[in-house]
């Protein structure tokens, strides 16, 4: 595993590589994200959340009111398509497919510069992203995190306010139904696309594994030389 990193870091001209760290509010995506960019040597590293909150500047309330909100809060704002949609879902995938088009220019903009990049976010699904076009023009690896235990969902919800106090609980905990069927969702359409899930229940595990499933991914990919752009 050390040798395919080694080799992929080390190959004059390799394909940038996009991990995208994908899970609802709470489950340590931000944290998770940065480790795995020290540990890999990854610069690059941004939020969906930064991605919107760009957007919320340059797009008015009435023009798009899903950007405005919260995930787990839009659907308090964004009218439901049909009585048979879950309002949750529904107001979560509108916000979501506004925000991947920020993230596609993300990965067009380190794909032009050569960059590796680690993207993390609740809005991260497979079906808005449409990664063909960049088929042949970077690496991309793609993870969900997730906890199946809503007390500890609550711990951490907890933890957070005491760390950050303009991040209170009680609005977290407040919206945790929304959250978890963000999250069950999340979860349904990784699997439709096989992306791997990981409950990240102990931080230092979940890195190590996930740095082990990136070197597996790589490793694949030198057995069927790809990583240098033809």
């Amino acid at each position: 595993r050390y040798r395919v990193w080694h080799r992929f870091r080390n190959e004059e001209y390799p394909l940038p590589m996009i991990l995208f760290l994908g899970g609802a509010s709470g489950v340590g995506k931000s944290s998770v994200g940065v480790a795995l960019a020290n540990q890999l040597k990854i610069s690059r590293l941004v939020s969906t959340d930064s991605i919107r909150q760009i957007m919320r500047l340059m797009i008015a309330p009435d023009l798009i009111p899903a950007l405005h909100e919260s995930s787990y809060a839009a659907w308090e704002k964004v009218p439901v398509p049909s009585e048979s949609a879950d309002p949750v879902i529904s107001a979560y995938r509108e916000q979501a497919g506004r925000v991947c088009v920020g993230v596609r220019a993300m990965i067009e903009r380190a794909i032009e510069e050569h960059t590796s990049l680690i993207v993390d976010g609740v809005h991260l699904l497979p079906e808005l992203i449409d990664l063909e076009a960049y088929a042949d023009q970077a690496l991309f690896f793609w993870v969900n995190l997730y906890l199946s235990d809503e007390d500890l969902y609550r711990l951490r919800f907890r933890n957070r306010s005491e760390q950050a106090e303009e991040r209170s609980s009680h609005r977290y905990l407040e919206y945790l139904e929304s959250i978890l069927k963000i999250q069950q969702h999340l979860l349904e359409v990784g699997d439709m696309y096989k992306v791997p899930a990981v409950e990240n229940i102990d931080f230092d595990e979940t890195v190590q594994l996930i740095s082990l499933q990136i070197m597996d991914f790589l490793r694949d990919k030198v057995s069927h030389k790809v990583l240098v752009p033809k």
